[in-house]
C-alpha cells in the first residue's frame, strides 16, 4: 500500500505572513501597514480564486496573486510600482518562508518508504516547481516526488475536479496500488481545502494552528478532517494507515 502525502503550500507548508518586512522594506510602509497588508493580501487571493471558480474563468495563480496584491496595497492607501509587485512576488514564493521546523518533520517524512510526498497546490507549475526544487536545504534533492497543480483542470480549490484531478494523477503513477490499495492525504491548514478535499473523498489531515480549538467550520457540519495534528512533530508520528476513512482522530 502508499500512503500519499499531498501538501498544500501557502499556509501549511510556507508562511505568507513572513512577507511582512519584505512588505514594509519594499514598499517603505509601518510595520502595522505591511502586517495589514499581507494579511489581506492572501485574503484576496483565497478569494479571488473562490470567484472565479463560481464564474467558470481561470487565469494562472501568479495573475491572481498580483490582482489580489495590488487591491491590498491600494485598500492600505499605499502605491506599488509593477517592478515592486514582481519583487513581492518572488518574495513570496521562496521557499525560505517555510514554517519553522518543517524541514525536519519533511526530511523525517522523506525517508520512509511507504510515503511519497508531494505538493498539491493552486499555484500554476512553474511556480510551484521552483518552491519544490529550491527546498532541498540540508537535503539531495527535493523531497516531493509530484507538483500537482490547475494548469490542466484549469479550476481552483475546493472545486471537486481539481481534488478528483489529484486521484487521477497519482492513481497513474507506476507506483501506484490502484483505488482500493492507495491512501491518499490531504494535509493542509486551510479548512475550505479540508471540506473540499472531503467531498472528493481524499483523507483529511488538518493542520490547526490555533491549537486552542479544534475544527469548527460548519459549512458542512458533517464535513470533518480524519486527523487533526497542532505541530509538525506530530505529524512524524500520525499512523495513516490505521486511520479509518471519515473518523475524526485528533493527534
Amino acid at each position: 500500500m502508499v500512503v500519499y502525502l499531498a501538501f498544500s503550500l501557502h499556509d501549511t507548508l510556507l508562511d505568507t505572513q513572513k512577507m511582512t518586512d519584505d512588505l514594509e522594506e519594499t514598499l517603505e510602509c509601518g510595520e502595522q501597514s505591511a502586517r495589514r497588508i499581507a494579511a489581506e493580501w492572501r485574503k484576496n487571493q483565497l478569494e479571488y480564486t473562490w470567484r472565479m471558480n463560481s464564474m467558470g474563468i481561470y487565469k494562472p495563480f501568479s495573475e491572481v496573486m498580483q490582482g489580489a496584491l495590488k487591491a491590498a496595497v491600494r485598500g492600505e492607501g499605499v502605491i506599488v510600482s509593477d517592478r515592486q509587485c514582481e519583487d513581492l512576488m518572488h518574495s513570496m514564493n521562496q521557499s525560505h518562508n517555510r514554517f519553522k521546523n518543517v524541514d525536519q518533520t519533511i526530511s523525517k517524512l522523506e525517508k520512509r518508504k511507504d510515503l511519497v510526498l508531494l505538493i498539491f497546490s493552486n499555484s500554476n507549475y512553474d511556480m510551484a516547481s521552483n518552491i519544490a526544487r529550491n527546498w532541498r536545504g540540508s537535503m539531495k534533492k527535493s523531497p516531493f516526488q509530484h507538483i500537482v497543480t490547475p494548469d490542466t483542470v484549469k479550476v481552483f480549490k475546493p472545486a471537486r475536479q481539481f481534488y478528483d484531478h489529484l486521484k487521477g494523477v497519482l492513481r497513474s503513477r507506476p507506483d501506484s496500488g490502484g483505488e482500493s490499495m492507495d491512501l491518499i492525504y490531504l494535509i493542509s491548514a486551510n479548512p475550505s481545502d479540508i471540506v473540499g478535499a472531503n467531498a472528493a473523498d481524499p483523507n483529511t489531515l488538518w493542520f490547526n494552528r490555533k491549537g486552542k480549538r479544534t475544527w469548527v467550520d460548519e459549512m458542512d457540519a458533517n464535513s470533518k478532517p480524519d486527523c487533526e495534528i497542532w505541530s509538525w512533530k506530530r505529524l512524524e508520528t500520525v499512523k495513516f494507515k490505521e486511520i479509518a476513512l471519515k473518523e475524526n482522530h485528533t493527534e
